[in-house]
């Protein structure tokens, strides 16, 4: 789990950027640095990106762990649900 200076972190660059559509290449750089400190830290094997406005900011290629998208994870359920539903 991230650190105190790390839960403040990270709301409010959501809040404050990627919800409004600005991404900024040093808020990348503080979410893998934050990312990278919890793999060292605490030894965490995947990531969840559980704000749909993280994979706008964080791809698959720039983590050397697993990641869950939940923004794809849903829309693929839903896709799928739609075409189960349609036949």
């Amino acid at each position: 789990m991230p650190n105190q200076s790390e839960q403040e972190y990270i709301p409010r660059k959501i809040v404050e950027e990627l919800e409004n559509g600005i991404l900024k290449n040093e808020t990348k750089e503080g979410f893998l640095t934050i990312i990278n400190q919890l793999v060292n830290r605490d030894g965490i094997q995947g990531i969840i990106l559980g704000c749909t406005e993280l994979p706008m900011l964080i791809k698959n290629e720039d983590l050397t762990i697993h990641s869950l998208n939940t923004a794809e994870i849903h829309i693929n359920k839903i896709v799928d649900t739609i075409f189960d539903t349609a036949l």
